[in-house]
């Protein structure tokens, strides 16, 4: 009952999901990378069983994140003297420019698996930082 709730949400929302992704697109600072973007959707459950009211707490959420990114090599000029070795000292250095959005439900089911409470939580965008620091992801 719970997974139909939430597939039957996550379904619904795909308008919404599709206009807070265009409202985030919105927000980052800077221009867009050249090249196109990589699209990374997670999603998980986390149910809870709450002993004190006997009671199973289920969150279905769902993160989707664009972005675009862009890798530069940064050459540092090295002076060596004459037929010494001689270290490269070239580094690399990358910019990510993104943004992304969360939804999410979250259902209360009694020991019998009725349906006790639901809470919705529409597709809301959020900081591209915030959302890497949720899945400790780095593009």
């Amino acid at each position: 009952m719970a997974r139909e709730s939430w597939d039957a949400f996550a379904a619904d929302q795909s308008t919404a999901l599709t206009d807070a992704l265009a409202e985030a697109a919105k927000s980052p600072a800077g221009a867009p990378l050249p090249g196109g973007e990589t699209e990374t959707i997670y999603g998980g459950m986390a149910p809870t069983w709450l002993l004190g009211s006997a009671r199973l707490r289920v969150l279905y959420y769902r993160r989707v994140i664009r972005t675009t990114t862009k890798t530069e090599i940064i050459h540092h000029p090295t002076h060596c003297p004459d037929r010494a070795p001689c270290m490269n000292r070239d580094e690399s250095k990358t910019t990510t420019h993104g943004y992304g959005v969360e939804l999410g439900m979250e259902l209360e089911l009694d020991a019998n698996g009725a349906l006790v409470e639901i809470h919705r939580y529409r597709p809301t965008p959020m900081p591209i930082d915030l959302l890497q620091k949720l899945h400790v992801v780095t593009p």
